[in-house]
């Protein structure tokens, strides 16, 4: 028998990935973005004076700084310039605020800070009216319940 030439044999599909494979994938990328995150944040608390990089802690995914006097947030603000960053009260030491930013997706909380000259926190009373509250009780009754 004489062959000229070879059929033609189409490549083998490819064995689609596994799922367990996929996971370990999605789960190396995820840590390898937390893993570069951490590295920021540890550049940003090497950056700072010592008397403040003690006062900061990773925190759920933040960079967090703790009470901080005015003169600390303040250089806090101008290392990382964020330009703006958001007010509210804490919601502990009812003297203080907590300022949020976020920097190139890296989350930044200055809390429990000493607020500006210019704010101050104070206590205003509201009135609620009534409110209705629904809730579910279990009644049983007879023997078997």
């Amino acid at each position: 028998m004489n062959i000229e030439s070879e059929p033609e044999v189409a490549p083998a599909p490819e064995k689609p990935q596994s799922m367990v494979a996929r996971k370990l994938a999605e789960a190396k990328e995820r840590y390898t973005r937390e893993l570069g995150m951490l590295m920021r944040m540890a550049d940003v608390i090497n950056s700072l004076p010592e008397h403040i990089a003690e006062k900061c802690c990773i925190y759920n995914n933040y960079l967090d700084f703790n009470q901080l006097s005015r003169e600390e947030s303040l250089t806090v603000m101008k290392t990382l310039s964020a330009g703006k960053w958001t007010k509210s009260p804490n919601g502990y030491d009812s003297a203080t605020i907590d300022y949020n930013a976020e920097i190139d997706g890296m989350k930044v909380r200055l809390w429990a800070a000493a607020p500006p000259d210019s704010c101050r926190v104070i206590e205003v009373e509201e009135e609620v009216p009534a409110t209705k509250i629904v809730r579910r009780k279990l009644i049983c009754s007879g023997p078997e319940a």
